[in-house]
């Protein structure tokens, strides 16, 4: 089962920019881009490391441990294009970001 929950106000991130946040036992990665925000597991599928660690280079995010490359808009590897991110649902509503988790 999952339930949406408010993780931080839209305003507090700027366009191009990534932020790491904990909601229960779910660690995020919350990308806001130029007309949305997408959010992923704050873990790289090759070996775990944190995303959020990484670099945003407009919608390519780029982990810090191996240089394994994703389009933030898709969650869709580039470098391998073998791979995705878990992503997670999300939206915005009167300024909060709201984003679905499973139920802990």
């Amino acid at each position: 089962m999952t339930r949406e929950v408010p993780i931080f106000d839209l305003a507090e991130l700027f366009i191009g920019e990534g932020r790491a946040v904990r909601q229960g036992k779910h660690k995020l990665f919350v990308v806001r881009l130029e007309d949305r925000v997408t959010c992923y597991e704050d873990r790289c599928p090759h070996l775990g490391f944190p995303l959020s660690e990484g670099r945003l280079e407009g919608t390519a995010l780029v982990c810090a441990a191996h240089g394994w490359e994703f389009d933030v808009e898709s969650g869709l590897g580039t470098n391998p294009k073998r791979c995705r991110l878990r992503s997670h649902p999300v939206r915005v509503v009167d300024g909060t970001v709201l984003v679905e988790v499973e139920e802990t």
